[in-house]
């Protein structure tokens, strides 16, 4: 039996704030979780390099094991101790810093889901290759939630293409 409903239903309901009309298409949600997870992930710790300390006396060296910030290592990588892949992978972050001008160029573009499809997978597998040629590195935290943000940041521009192409089309 279908329910009547007044003409003023929904009149006490609370307006949406200026925040969630802001968010409100998916891809924004997407791309503001992605910018906040970039910024998280420079203060979290990235790599744990591994240092073994020679003793006076000559016995067994003491390992210490010293935490590089997201930002410290972005520090390291910008310098080249990672070698020109390194330095590639800092120009990377310019485009997730970039996605502050993702309304500037045409939502259809397919360039930006390119290269920050590429930019993901070239930061997903260089580092781990670069901490099994070094041997005294360790993975931690911050290194998967920065490659993380390129996922969201990426994927945040695949859902405006998308969501433009279908509006488009109709």
């Amino acid at each position: 039996m279908p329910v009547a409903r007044s003409p003023n239903a929904g009149a006490n309901a609370p307006r949406a704030s200026a925040i969630s009309r802001l968010l409100e298409p998916p891809w924004r949600r997407t791309l503001v979780a992605g910018w906040a997870l970039f910024a998280v992930s420079f203060l979290l710790p990235t790599l744990v390099h591994h240092v073994r300390m020679p003793t006076p006396s000559g016995g067994q060296p003491s390992l210490l094991n010293f935490d590089v910030a997201g930002w410290e290592a972005f520090m390291w990588a910008l310098g080249g101790t990672a070698g020109p892949a390194g330095v590639i992978s800092v120009v990377t972050n310019f485009l997730v810093v970039g996605g502050t001008l993702h309304g500037r160029w045409s939502p259809a573009a397919r360039w930006p889901v390119v290269v920050l499809a590429a930019a993901t997978l070239l930061n997903a597998s260089f580092w781990p290759f670069w901490v099994m040629s070094e041997g005294d590195v360790s993975l931690q935290a911050g290194y998967f939630v920065w490659v993380a943000s390129f996922a969201c940041v990426a994927m945040a521009f695949w859902l405006r293409r998308r969501a433009e192409t279908a509006t488009t089309a109709e």
